[in-house]
């Protein structure tokens, strides 16, 4: 999963700021669970959520206790402990891949908060460096994935700024689709439920307003999560000038849909990170290619985005390694990814190689499409 900024990352959990540490704190002598290869396991097993830290050396130590003081303070009972990813290479190895020098893509940058359930991994990570992100995360985890109240009165109380408000009944079809979307977006979203008989409203609530209704005919989970989605972009601010100096597009995700699929003209992304070596170094080169485009080829958007502070929830557009490029034909929404040399010559051969003018005149767009997974690994050549 991306790694989220700390500007992002308050965005992404489901608590308000009445939560905040408004005070400084005193912090306590509780030493943070330092785990080696030998004791990790035991630890993970020893309680149904356990939270665990991968950081370098001794970081984090008053954010850590910080955020351990709160959570005690709030009444959880998930442990917290530590995993010095200089110290125990391996056992990190283990959960994160960081970066991949063959392929020059980064997943992960450190610290990195992995939830534990059952003993298990689960898909909840993010690289958050101060006490209000982890106690924000762990809040966010450390809950029953819907919320029943007693009455309407009780939304007033909640401590979400945001979250998906279901009154019917709890043994209905709607519920248990929405318990199941809520297991996957633990930590963007809340839910809360009000039990009425022959009722069945679901209803986006946001800063205590009602913003959107489900209008679907079907509760189940793809149309209860297709409506979700639609409400779960975060990102930067759209630019007022999305055109930069070299004819490429600045994408942020609310500006996604618009810039990117389009059925006017095909879209040729980068999706990089900052942080990231080898995003900074197809840079220049994805700059030059714009420049190119712009003066020799018509047809094409050359846009680029910020996938670690832009967050689109969906599973076809939601990537986990920087750089990655990726190709939309006009009025086509599949990415057709490029894993070929990152050079301006190599983007122009395969931009004309698969574009939809390339496309009309060849019979092998009928063909069925390999999926994404079964792609890994190919090159330019292969496509």
């Amino acid at each position: 999963m991306c790694p989220v900024p700390g500007a992002l990352a308050l965005l992404l959990f489901p608590f308000l700021a009445s939560a905040q540490f408004l005070a400084p704190r005193k912090l306590n002598n509780d030493i943070v669970n330092e785990l080696t290869e030998e004791s990790f396991d035991a630890l993970i097993a020893s309680s149904s959520k356990v939270m665990v830290d991968f950081v370098r050396g001794g970081d984090q130590t008053t954010e850590l206790k910080l955020a351990m003081l709160k959570l005690k303070e709030e009444g959880s009972k998930a442990p917290i402990a530590r995993v010095d990813i200089d110290k125990y290479p391996a056992l990190t190895k283990r959960f994160f891949s960081g970066c991949d020098e063959r392929h020059q893509k980064c997943q992960n940058q450190f610290p990195q908060l992995l939830w534990f359930v059952n003993g298990k991994p689960t898909h909840y990570h993010r690289n958050l460096d101060d006490a209000q992100q982890i106690f924000n995360f762990v809040s966010a985890m450390d809950r029953d994935l819907v919320l029943t109240l007693s009455s309407f009165d009780d939304t007033e109380t909640l401590p979400w700024d945001r979250y998906v408000l279901f009154t019917g009944q709890r043994s209905s079809a709607m519920y248990s689709a929405l318990e199941h979307v809520a297991s996957a977006h633990m930590d963007t979203v809340a839910v809360a439920h009000l039990e009425e008989p022959g009722s069945n409203s679901v209803s986006w609530i946001r800063n205590k307003t009602t913003v959107d209704t489900f209008a679907g005919d079907t509760p189940d989970d793809n149309s209860v999560e297709a409506w979700l989605r639609t409400h779960l972009t975060f990102g930067n601010d759209a630019p007022e000038q999305p055109v930069q100096e070299d004819g490429s597009v600045l994408v942020v995700a609310s500006t996604f849909e618009e810039q990117v699929l389009r059925n006017d003209t095909d879209a040729f992304l980068l999706v990089y990170a900052p942080w990231c070596g080898f995003s900074r170094k197809v840079i220049p080169q994805w700059s030059e290619f714009a420049r190119t485009v712009t003066a020799d080829m018509s047809g094409l958007v050359v846009a680029k985005m910020d996938g670690s502070a832009n967050v689109i929830e969906t599973k076809e557009y939601k990537w986990k390694t920087f750089p990655t490029m990726v190709y939309f034909r006009a009025g086509d929404k599949t990415p057709l990814e490029y894993e070929g040399e990152r050079t301006v010559e190599g983007f122009v051969k395969f931009a004309k190689r698969v574009g939809s003018k390339a496309a009309a005149n060849d019979d092998s767009v009928v063909m069925l499409q390999i999926s994404s997974d079964s792609r890994k690994g190919m090159n330019a050549d292969d496509l």
